[in-house]
């Protein structure tokens, strides 16, 4: 680590935390963290902001949640962690030192809003980085009480050998020399702006003079225009920070290495703004937001995008009680363009060779062509606890995915069905040659469909259905003929605007599962990895007493014209805010 980066402010307010523990377009700043961004240059690499640290955390230690939380057992085992015991320790040390108790810094400091920006060295001079920490605290004396008493103890223990005060343009800030490095900071009434380049400090204070009081900052702008700005904490990415060095990169590549930069940088220049966000709501969430010119983005990649953008229908399939779910949209031939679209000619037209080598001699045709247009969009897979009530205790699987007939005379759906029997068939012969398990493959009819399955009666195996088949316009993979007609038969619900589903996990049925089969599962485990039964069915308690705080982990997309939103979403059993 280069001795600029380790006087950075990204370490500076980590070491700091160790020690305790939107507006209309040209709008004044509304909020303490727009006031801060007035400072930041529009031209860094990254910006991070954390915004209301004061107001999220009382809400949370208000919250149902954290009362669930203290109530339980779970509550006093963590109190007595060797961790919570080091954050009693460092709290001891900042009322010591600082005279601050972490509840104090963390509300009455960092409690308004925390702004850390940073600016990436030339390519060629990476030394050059610079950082910038902004803080607005509560009140303009505490802020200047702290400050002055970390230069009392600085200086009584020697790290601090000199403290200097220059101006630039009227204003004054301050040169602390340290034994091995300075770094300066600057007192605004509650703002405290603190780097350890002199350069990018004054630049701060000429860009918040340049300002109108009555305009919003780049940044501000930024981060409001991506609907990241009520986040509790958002990490902004400026892509033209990165523009000469792709460039400069792509100037000197070659070959397989040329055609997947040109692609990439193509794309690179058409994105505006990237932020990352982690935010305290109903849920808690982290969220991946891209703002893009759409006319700028390469068609093909555009076209691949553009069908993932849609809801799958095999959402409307997918039982609400399901373990695990995923679902949607893959246009596989705009896939495979994609993938041409960074790959030379040669190496692509190779690609699609292999293909039809593989899996166009079962398909009897041309995979690009002929195969893949017929296969898709919509996929899903889903999996589901047994009945209560069943013997059967592992949990059921299936894959679905859309396909069409193509052409008549050689059908794409059937072929696959074809093609999968046929390998089915090697499998269970290959098996049956190395095992004393004897799995042969049987067909049964569903509402006049067809449905195949191996059988085995006896050996490790005896109990194991997996099945297949075409129904309702899906080649359909489960784990037995019953699980393959529920989901076949299911009555589709009606799918609600908005959010696109790509994943879910329900937590809650995750442990309803563990608890109903504990003992199977614990003597099933332990015979597979030769455990004690009664280590692991305690571990699976411990497991279920942890997921009963949450209820459900999904993620989702939202898009928008140029813009685009990931979000993965774990939702509490228990309310965040009253």
């Amino acid at each position: 680590m280069s001795p600029t980066l380790r006087r950075s402010p990204v370490c500076l307010l980590l070491a700091a935390l160790s020690l305790g523990t939107c507006p209309p377009a040209g709008a004044a700043p509304t909020t303490p963290a727009d006031e801060l961004l007035r400072f930041v240059p529009a031209d860094v690499t990254f910006c991070f902001v954390l915004r209301d640290l004061r107001g999220h955390a009382a809400a949370l230690q208000s919250s149902p949640l954290a009362h669930h939380l203290r109530d339980s057992p779970l509550g006093p085992a963590l109190k007595a962690t060797p961790e919570w015991r080091q954050l009693e320790k460092a709290n001891r040390f900042l009322e010591k030192f600082l005279g601050l108790r972490a509840e104090q810094l963390r509300d009455d400091i960092l409690g308004d809003a925390v702004v850390l920006a940073y600016r990436a060295g030339p390519p060629d001079k990476p030394q050059q980085e610079q950082g910038l920490l902004l803080i607005r605290a509560r009140q303009a004396k505490t802020i200047a009480a702290l400050v002055d008493r970390l230069n009392q103890v600085h200086l009584k223990s020697g790290e601090l050998k000199k403290l200097e005060e220059r101006e630039h343009n009227g204003v004054k800030y301050f040169r602390r020399v340290e034994r091995k490095e300075e770094n300066f900071y600057c007192l605004r009434g509650p703002v405290l702006i603190f780097s350890g380049q002199e350069g990018i400090l004054r630049e701060a204070l000429g860009v918040e003079k340049k300002l109108p009081a009555d305009k919003e900052s780049p940044l501000a702008r930024q981060l409001r225009l991506l609907g990241v700005d009520r986040a509790l904490a958002s990490v902004w990415v400026n892509p033209r920070a990165f523009d000469a060095a792709l460039e400069a990169k792509l100037a000197k590549a070659a070959g397989s290495e040329a055609a997947f930069l040109k692609t990439f940088v193509a794309c690179w220049r058409a994105l505006e703004g990237v932020a990352l966000t982690f935010s305290l709501t109903a849920d808690v969430e982290m969220g991946l937001t891209v703002r893009a010119k759409p006319e700028v983005v390469p068609g093909t990649v555009r076209r691949f995008f553009d069908a993932a953008a849609v809801r799958s229908e095999v959402w409307g399939r997918i039982p609400d009680n399901a373990l695990l779910a995923m679902g949607a949209q893959t246009d596989l031939s705009a896939l495979l363009d994609l993938i041409g679209t960074f790959q030379t000619k040669d190496s692509f037209e190779a690609l699609k060779e292999n293909l039809n080598r593989g899996l166009g001699a079962a398909l009897s045709g041309s995979v690009a062509t002929e195969a893949l247009p017929n296969v898709g969009p919509d996929w899903g897979l889903c999996v589901t606890a047994p009945p209560r009530d069943s013997k059967q205790w592992a949990p059921e699987s299936v894959f679905a995915i859309r396909v069409a007939a193509g052409d008549k005379e050689a059908p794409v759906d059937r072929a696959l069905v074809d093609a999968l029997r046929s390998w089915v068939v090697l499998a269970a012969t290959a098996h049956n040659l190395k095992k004393k398990d004897f799995l042969s493959l049987k067909t049964v009819k569903q509402d006049k469909k067809e449905v195949h399955y191996l059988a085995s009666q006896r050996g490790q195996v005896a109990g194991l259905q997996p099945a297949f088949g075409l129904s309702g316009g899906y080649l359909i993979v489960a784990s037995s003929p019953e699980a393959f007609r529920r989901f076949a038969t299911a009555t589709p619900a009606t799918l609600s605007a908005g959010e696109v589903p790509l994943l879910r996990l329900s937590l809650k049925d995750v442990r309803q599962y563990l608890t109903d089969r504990r003992d199977v599962l614990a003597s099933t485990l332990a015979e597979q990895h030769r455990l004690d039964a009664k280590v692991v069915a305690r571990n699976l308690d411990n497991l279920v007493a942890g997921l009963k705080f949450f209820d459900r982990l999904e993620l989702v997309q939202k898009t928008a014209p140029g813009q685009a939103t990931l979000t993965l979403r774990l939702r509490p059993s228990h309310p965040l805010r009253k």
